[in-house]
């Protein structure tokens, strides 16, 4: 049983929450609190599984009190927005909440949610300390300059690309195109959050675009983000693939057909097996392929998925592969063509 910790400043939000979860047989509401100090009395006392908070609780903000309950008691958070509260969920995020979703949105979305988030162990926030620059990584072979990076992520996906995009720096010299399962209507606050955080240019990718060293490009919320021959972003409203639109799998095929071997492709932290079919078209077609590890992710899901599918050629924690991605870009050529 999945004990869950609801907490809303009103009381009519509250009820409406726990409706939502009523008839799931595997969730059960232990408490509910309409304060942040009561909330947090809570998470000490019960110890829930997951706390589905309000990012506008009173007296602290949902950002606030997520930052004391991983500081004192590390429990996996949810957080619920209204429309207006949109643009400052990311740092909820920051602070250590998984996700964030409209509050209005469907029951079987939030106790998917919950499901996952349950299974996440969490860890005491401690002290940012300083660290030696990672080592250089080895290199595997591949034959062409890479010209372009595709990423794919899911659930823990902003955290870890806020980590990836940071440790780049601004002088990345390859366009970056993203696919992030998102709940709708934030991936705009995700955009200007990452934006406003690393020394990358971050924005939604628009069809008929070339894409430009240093920039990363989002897919849009219900478009596929794909290539043209020439390698122009095409934006397709079409089927969903691997359960989602966008899909991170119809990203890396684009990449396959437009870069072939001069491409790397990045799975991140995620639920699922979207991404993997692509990774493998990419992999097939010479490129370098990486997948963060399951020590480092949220959830090991579509990573485990291309690892399986032999699509993979190097899984590496999460902070080791800004360190990997600029070692590629940096090598001469001479030494990229070596069997390592």
């Amino acid at each position: 049983m999945i004990r869950v910790l609801l907490v809303d400043r009103s009381p009519a939000g509250l009820e409406a929450v726990r409706r939502s979860l009523a008839d799931t047989a595997d969730l059960q509401v232990v408490g509910t609190a309409t304060t942040s100090s009561a909330a947090l009395n809570l998470v000490h006392r019960l110890q829930p599984a997951v706390v589905c908070l309000d990012l506008g609780m009173p007296p602290l903000d949902g950002v606030s009190l997520t930052h004391k309950i991983m500081s004192e008691k590390p429990t996996p958070v949810l957080g619920l927005s209204d429309v207006q509260e949109r643009q400052s969920a990311f740092q909820l995020i920051q602070d250590g909440a998984l996700d964030v979703l409209q509050k209005n949105s469907p029951g079987a979305t939030l106790v998917a949610k919950i499901r996952v988030a349950a299974g996440v162990k969490m860890f005491s926030r401690r002290p940012a300390v300083s660290r030696p620059a990672a080592k250089q990584q080895p290199v595997p072979s591949w034959v062409r300059t890479p010209r372009v990076l595709a990423v794919g992520a899911s659930t823990g996906g902003p955290q870890a690309l806020h980590q990836l995009f940071s440790a780049l720096g601004p002088n990345f010299p390859l366009p970056v195109l993203c696919v992030q399962h998102i709940s709708p209507g934030f991936l705009d606050g995700m955009i200007n959050w990452l934006g406003g955080l690393t020394q990358l240019r971050v924005k939604l990718a628009e069809a008929g675009e070339r894409p430009r060293p240093g920039t990363v490009y989002f897919a849009p919320e219900e478009c596929h983000l794909s290539l043209d021959s020439s390698g122009r972003i095409e934006l397709d409203p079409g089927q969903r693939v691997d359960g989602h639109r966008p899909s991170a799998t119809v990203l890396f095929q684009a990449v396959a057909r437009a870069f072939g071997g001069s491409a790397i492709g990045v799975i991140l932290t995620g639920m699922g097996a979207d991404g993997a079919e692509g990774l493998l078209a990419l992999h097939r077609a010479g490129a370098l392929t990486l997948a963060q590890d399951e020590q480092s992710s949220v959830v090991f899901g579509m990573a485990r998925k291309a690892v399986e599918l032999g699509a993979i050629r190097q899984v590496l924690p999460l902070e080791e592969i800004s360190a990997h991605l600029l070692a590629a870009v940096r090598l001469p050529e001479k030494e990229r063509k070596k069997r390592f």
